[in-house]
């Protein structure tokens, strides 16, 4: 005799919860040990995905539980417990309560307004980015991944920028253009691995010390270990040019690296900085597509003498596989 539909149902609940406590049960061990080798680091990509996921896994087991016999909710329950313990460490390590909206963050307030954006090389149309930017009106822009096609893009933007500088290299390109007057951009190689990242220092009223700013762009992750070991080697670096700066600094860019990760969280607490998501939202930035089911790796990371008036995410583009970010700090 065939199974009646029921029992199939429950088969197949079985077959998905024992996967999804397998799923969850490796995730764990990958975010434990994340700090051993650069693979296991890239577990903490998925920390806000495991979170969730684990979360909403918990009340459907539990509706299939409902719906079994008692033999077949014992099986349930083994694998229930495991889906339970890790989503408990998920909290842990996701700290989904720094996404709660519950600071001051209001786009109209006064300050330095800065924004910034990784265009992706091979982008030749910024239209969007243009109409993101008269909706915010920044001071300051950065600008990662130009390549020869942002030239045109690049000087047009110098007219009402005019105190800029912009290096067209691909992957490694960057531009800082700044209307503030006084502006100075100096460029720096970060712990000698030839990729350009931008110091800029930016007058203030009177009375008060200029911020100082450093725009940059890590190497991402793959399964490559040299380059996250050159990532983490860069935030270190970016570590020692804060602590020089003794206060009024702002690290800004596409760091490539999640908050959930160790060598990130090392960086806030050696160079004494804050993460100006916390309190505001998620703000996931990549891959654009998934919207907020991203990920943030692009950063804006400030002194704690510094006051983040507004924290914000620019318009979702088509063209770059980034969102760009938006700051107004005092």
């Amino acid at each position: 005799m065939p199974p009646s539909p029921l029992s199939t149902v429950s088969k197949i609940c079985l077959q998905e919860a024992g996967a999804t406590a397998m799923i969850c049960a490796i995730g764990l061990m990958g975010m434990l040990t994340s700090r051993w080798h650069p693979w296991l680091d890239l577990f903490t990509h998925t920390t806000w995905h495991l979170f969730w996921g684990a979360w909403v896994a918990i009340p459907l087991i539990l509706w299939c539980m409902r719906k079994a016999d008692r033999e077949t909710r014992r099986a349930f329950a083994v694998r229930l417990i495991p889906v339970v313990g890790c989503s408990v460490m998920f909290f842990v390590f996701a700290k989904p309560w720094e996404a709660i909206p519950f600071a001051e963050n209001d786009s109209r307030l006064s300050g330095t307004r800065i924004a910034s954006w990784n265009v992706l090389m091979e982008n030749s149309d910024l239209t969007e980015f243009e109409e993101s930017l008269r909706a915010f009106h920044p001071d300051v822009i950065v600008l990662i991944e130009l390549s020869s096609l942002h030239e045109s893009y690049a000087q047009k933007l110098a007219v009402e920028y005019p105190y800029c500088e912009w290096k067209l290299l691909g992957a490694k390109g960057m531009g800082v253009f700044s209307k503030v007057p006084g502006t100075t951009i100096a460029m720096l190689d970060l712990a000698g691995l030839s990729v350009p990242a931008m110091e800029v220092t930016i007058p203030q009223p009177q009375g008060v010390l200029p911020l100082s700013l450093l725009a940059v762009h890590t190497f991402s992750p793959t399964l490559d270990p040299s380059r996250t070991w050159d990532r983490n080697t860069q935030l270190s670096a970016i570590g020692d040019w804060v602590r020089s700066k003794n206060g009024r600094a702002i690290v800004l860019g596409d760091l490539n690296i999640t908050p959930w990760s160790y060598p990130f969280q090392r960086l806030l607490q050696n160079a004494d900085l804050v993460d100006s998501r916390v309190g505001r939202g998620l703000y996931a930035s990549w891959p654009s597509v998934l919207g907020p089911m991203g990920i943030p790796i692009d950063h804006a990371l400030v002194s704690k003498d510094l006051q983040v008036k507004y924290r914000g995410l620019l318009h979702r583009p088509k063209n770059s596989d980034h969102r760009g970010i938006s700051l107004v700090v005092e």
